[in-house]
């Protein structure tokens, strides 16, 4: 059972995904500008930016899916398995970025079409998928 409504999950899911997509940005925009000998004063808290997105993101999720299916288990709806993989690829991008700041515009690239993707598969998960 949820505790609150399927609105209040949605509108957290949704700030999780501007606050995670506005840390990708903020992140890939330092990258692609980066001056070798200089260190980004805000890289943590575009960090701490991902990482609380992330949890919005999670925690609405799974609060939307206790309101729509309240008698079943979240793992057991199929596409869930699709979106939370592509929030893992989401959730490993930075410390890609962090590592090799030189493809910075292609892991950009990456994140949009992810959540381009995820974006998609809940708003149409209705009649792309069975249940």
């Amino acid at each position: 059972m949820a505790l609150l409504s399927y609105a209040t999950y949605k509108l957290i899911h949704i700030a999780g995904v501007l606050v995670l997509f506005g840390a990708y940005t903020a992140v890939s925009l330092w990258a692609m500008n980066e001056q070798p000998l200089k260190k980004n004063k805000y890289e943590k808290l575009g960090f701490a930016a991902h990482g609380i997105g992330s949890v919005f993101i999670i925690l609405g999720g799974f609060g939307m899916l206790a309101t729509l299916y309240p008698n079943d288990s979240p793992m057991s709806v199929g596409w869930v398995h699709i979106k939370l993989t592509l929030w893992l690829i989401l959730g490993g991008g930075l410390t890609a970025l962090r590592k090799k700041p030189e493809y910075a515009s292609q892991i950009l690239t990456i994140a949009f079409l992810a959540t381009l993707l995820a974006t998609a598969i809940g708003i149409n998960h209705y009649y792309w998928f069975e249940k």
